[in-house]
């Protein structure tokens, strides 16, 4: 895709699409060099919108790099952010949906554990 094909709308509906698919996207960094965090943030806003649009509640946050060691070697002077809403929730002890699983992954992925709080029930997700 060409620089000008993309937007913090047209991110937001790529990454909610590989989602429902399960299929890993490309690095949207390497196609767009106009990517900064504010657009990601944008992006990510905008996720979370067509998420409740479709039913999904708002049931915890995720934090990322919030170490300043990894915060280093990746460039960023803060921890990331973002929203888990309750279709990302897993009971524990619950094997992870084989259906939620990538299909097939373009690169290598790291994933971490995630605890989330929510009224109803404590719930851990790999992610």
């Amino acid at each position: 895709m060409t620089e000008q094909l993309w937007s913090p709308a047209k991110v937001a509906d790529v990454l909610i699409r590989a989602e429902d698919s399960g299929v890993a996207q490309t690095s949207i960094l390497a196609e767009w060099d106009g990517l900064d965090l504010a657009a990601a943030y944008e992006a990510q806003d905008i996720a979370l919108q067509m998420r409740i649009s479709r039913g999904e509640r708002v049931t915890g946050v995720k934090l990322g790099v919030t170490s300043k060691a990894k915060q280093r070697q990746v460039g960023v002077d803060s921890p990331s952010t973002a929203w888990l809403t309750d279709a990302m929730i897993l009971p524990i002890g619950e094997p992870v949906p084989r259906e939620k699983m990538r299909k097939k992954s373009p690169a290598p992925t790291t994933s971490s554990m995630t605890v989330t709080w929510s009224p109803s029930t404590s719930t851990r997700r790999r992610v």
